[in-house]
């Protein structure tokens, strides 16, 4: 589906679903900083 939608997908290994913003904050900043880029035209 995302490839359909022409979306990017990350995977942090061993990230549960709340854990993971915390212990991955760093690559969490960077997506969105990476989609905010992409979308600002």
């Amino acid at each position: 589906m995302e490839q359909r939608a022409g979306a990017t997908t990350i995977e942090f290994p061993a990230a549960s679903h709340a854990g993971g913003i915390t212990h991955y904050a760093t690559g969490f900043a960077k997506l969105i900083e990476e989609a905010v880029q992409e979308t600002a035209d």
